[in-house]
């Protein structure tokens, strides 16, 4: 073998990614001299403390397992049911439950727009009976329920249902938890759902996070929304960007009404968690620290938990190739 085809065999350079997926450049090798202008008290501290890079608790998840929660979603209220019920069995703490296509757009089942897409992506969930059969034998009280899109009109839909079968089952609504994402500007952005006009939209979201806050306070109203726009590819600034930005906008609304973000207590962010360990982890510390400076210092904070960020993680489509199951698992398991 001639020495030329060796070291082309040997040259790997063509193989090794110099940034991570947001195209940041890595250096070759970092020394003290990159972080020197770093304070270990103002940028990093310790975990459990202010601004909370290093996480909300000072022992994380030694202490405090995170909650695990799938879609689940069949065609029809019964099966889907039949789901909850065995996960519930299995160990799972929170449902998320996603409608179908109908449901999302506002459009009734019986409606000519409807009969191709009924019961797709989700169950048809046009009527308290159908949240009935859905929920019932559930614990109410005892799981946390999710609503996995954005569209107003529908989160509004689902939280009232879940607020009339709390009340004719005889139990409190203010002992309600879950979340939902009602995100208006995901809504537009990523999905186009049939929704009310952005001005309209904003007001009406305003509407129910407030009567939210007031009635249902272990609900949280709002959960800006990163995952989708990373996968219609947005970069990891932009993730953050445009969740940091509805979450300021929701308080600043807030506050025209007379709502302190101390009475929000933690905020939720939905992100991405992607094969690109390394900037993952970096987007998570960051997104905390800027949560709880913007919380302190531009929307006026005083109570820890209102600084504290929450994040709920969903796992990379963009990484799977339904050609390999396997591998599709693995990568999946570095994401959690």
């Amino acid at each position: 073998m001639k020495n030329d085809s060796i070291s082309v065999d040997r040259d790997i350079g063509g193989m090794v990614r110099t940034a991570t997926q947001s195209h940041v450049e890595v250096k070759p090798a970092y020394t003290p001299e990159d972080c020197r202008h770093l304070s270990y008290e103002k940028d990093l501290g310790d975990p459990g403390e202010y601004p909370y890079t290093r996480g909300i608790y000072p022992e994380m998840f030694r202490k405090r397992l995170w909650l695990k929660s799938f879609i689940v979603s069949y065609s029809t209220a019964e099966e889907t049911n039949t789901a909850f019920r065995e996960y519930i069995e299995n160990g799972l703490t929170d449902l998320r439950l996603l409608a179908d296509l109908p449901t999302q757009s506002g459009i009734d089942p019986d409606h000519p727009l409807a009969w191709s897409s009924m019961m797709c992506g989700g169950v048809a969930t046009y009527a308290l009976p159908v949240y009935e059969k859905m929920l019932d034998g559930l614990p109410l009280e005892g799981v946390v329920y999710e609503l996995a899109h954005s569209g107003i009109s529908n989160f509004i839909n689902f939280h009232s249902m879940l607020v009339a079968v709390m009340h004719k089952n005889g139990l409190d609504p203010a002992t309600l938890r879950g979340s939902g994402i009602n995100d208006p500007v995901r809504a537009k952005l990523v999905y186009e759902c049939p929704d009310f006009p952005t001005h309209v939209a904003r007001r009406v979201w305003l509407d129910h996070v407030e009567y939210s806050l007031k009635h249902t306070p272990k609900w949280k109203p709002c959960c800006p929304n990163g995952v989708d726009p990373e996968q219609r590819g947005m970069d990891v600034p932009g993730e953050l960007g445009g969740c940091l930005a509805v979450a300021i906008a929701m308080f600043e609304g807030l506050k025209d009404r007379g709502i302190s973000i101390d009475d929000y207590g933690p905020m939720v962010f939905a992100l991405d968690a992607e094969s690109d360990f390394f900037e993952t982890i970096a987007k998570f510390r960051a997104a905390r620290k800027m949560w709880a400076t913007i919380a302190k210092e531009k929307l006026g904070a005083t109570d820890k938990k209102a600084m504290q960020l929450k994040i709920g993680i969903r796992t990379s489509g963009l990484s799977l190739q339904s050609q390999k199951p396997l591998n599709n698992a693995a990568r999946v398991t570095l994401e959690i």
